[in-house]
């Protein structure tokens, strides 16, 4: 009885935190605010911690164990995150993914019913090319062993990660007027599937990059037209779900340019809708009086470009046929005299990532562009003797009467920092389970209790 009691105690918490946590968020849009909050919850309990803009650092006696957490806050994107109790429904719009936030109040959870020692470090994130961790010392940290709360893979342990590195290439041209009379037209392809590069490029999704270039393509050699603008992919780090080209017809040539289109949208909708059920094509007059075009061998090199470069799974690895290097074409859009590629790269081998690499040089080259390196994340390696997986694996067990799988994961983690920087070190990655609908990303609380439950019966194991 004591225990269904603490049961509903801590659920009704995690519901109290999270409609808190909400409120903060919505007032104070900035990426400071996250941070501010913990710090005042660590306060009320008299904990013993170091802030910093970039950083929380809590330690409690002495500690076996540190939790981390990476939060990142991106301006551009609000997200519905939405906690869920049977009827209860909350829903926060922050900048903060749902992930992030449901890690977050785990380790509220453990600062306030948890007696044990540990450590907790959470570093803020606001700018995607810097990790934070960077300004932190390292050597502060007393525990071997770390568990990171970052991973959005569910049913999964990680003891290992993909390393990535985004770049962009930029691709040269000139553009003209034309003279003659014309109709613009934008054609679009949107609501394709899309995803998070690590942990959905294993699945069979299109990239909506690559196929507005194929459709285009094959309406050209049909109709004389020019290509004016183009943009495709919101975020680097998704697979991209929608994308337009504006073009540029003669007026008696427009009628052909809709005919040719229905026909080419007709052949790829029989290719498409088994994987991507909800694809949209679409055909669009634009009022539009601009003449300037991307002359039509540079776009040539452009569209060239986007065939050459490998996008989705690169290798699969023979023994485990799980994923071991990808490459995802993210964003593309023209500007006045140039087009910007972004993509990203995700390894478990070392060898095949460079090979994929080399293939996008050739591609650049063919096309008369540069690259320029964004962003790289280490791998973090799996280590053989790993005492801490062990551990994991029969909490997870014993608590939940079913086995848990740990593997690899696909994602690339700020926590493979730590094996740089921590001599003979014991790490591993777990995640909250959380869901997406229409209405945004879900989680139940029932995911976040039995999780915080799982770190406290790890936390215990690991002091005893």
């Amino acid at each position: 009885m004591t225990d269904e009691i603490q049961k509903s105690e801590i659920k009704e918490e995690i519901k109290n935190i999270f409609i808190n946590l909400s409120d903060y968020l919505n007032k104070y849009q900035n990426h400071f605010v996250l941070g501010i909050y913990v710090e005042k919850f660590a306060k009320n309990l008299n904990l013993n911690f170091e802030k910093k803009k970039e950083y929380i650092y809590i330690k409690k006696g002495n500690p076996k164990i540190l939790f981390h957490l990476s939060v990142n806050y991106n301006f551009k994107i609000k997200r519905n995150n939405i906690l869920k109790d049977g009827e209860f429904e909350n829903i926060s719009n922050s900048s903060y993914r749902i992930n992030d936030i449901s890690s977050i109040i785990v380790l509220l959870l453990i600062m306030k019913y948890l007696h044990s020692d540990y450590e907790i470090l959470i570093n803020f994130n606001s700018d995607y090319k810097v990790s934070s961790l960077d300004k932190f010392d390292f050597n502060k940290i007393v525990s071997k062993n770390i568990i990171n709360l970052n991973l959005c893979e569910s049913n999964l342990i990680a003891d290992s990660s993909a390393t990535s590195h985004i770049v962009s290439a930029y691709i040269p041209f000139e553009r003209d007027k034309v003279e003659y009379e014309f109709e613009k037209y934008r054609i679009s392809v949107n609501n394709l599937i899309g995803g998070h590069t690590g942990i959905d490029i294993s699945r069979i999704r299109q990239n909506s990059i690559k196929l507005i270039i194929a459709i285009i393509r094959r309406i050209k050699s049909n109709v004389d037209l020019e290509v004016c603008d183009f943009k495709g992919g919101l975020y680097l780090n998704s697979l991209p779900d929608s994308a337009y080209i504006d073009l540029i017809v003669k007026k008696e040539y427009a009628n052909d340019l809709k005919k040719s289109f229905d026909l080419t949208v007709d052949n790829q909708m029989q290719l498409s809708l088994k994987n991507e059920p909800d694809v949209k094509f679409s055909i669009d007059l634009l009022e539009d009086s601009n003449n300037q075009v991307i002359e039509k061998d540079y776009f040539d090199l452009i569209s060239s470009f986007i065939e050459l470069c490998p996008s989705g799974a690169y290798s699969v690895n023979e023994h485990t046929k799980e994923i071991e290097s990808s490459v995802n074409i993210s964003t593309f859009k023209s500007f006045r005299n140039f087009a910007k590629v972004s993509l990203i790269f995700r390894s478990l081998n070392e060898g095949k990532l460079q090979d994929s690499y080399e293939k996008l040089e050739v591609a650049t080259k063919v096309a008369r562009g540069n690259i320029e390196k964004i962003l790289y994340k280490p791998m973090w390696k799996r280590k053989e003797n790993n005492e801490l997986r062990e551990l994991a694996y029969d909490v997870y067990e014993k608590l939940f009467h079913e086995p848990i799988r740990i593997d690899s994961t696909h994602e690339s983690l700020d926590c493979a920092i730590f094996q740089e920087e921590i001599q003979d070190l014991n790490m591993l990655s777990m995640g909250v389970d959380f869901s997406k609908t229409n209405d945004g990303f879900y989680v139940e609380i029932n995911s976040i209790y039995d999780f915080y439950l799982y770190i406290a019966n790890i936390l215990n194991d690991i002091n005893s």
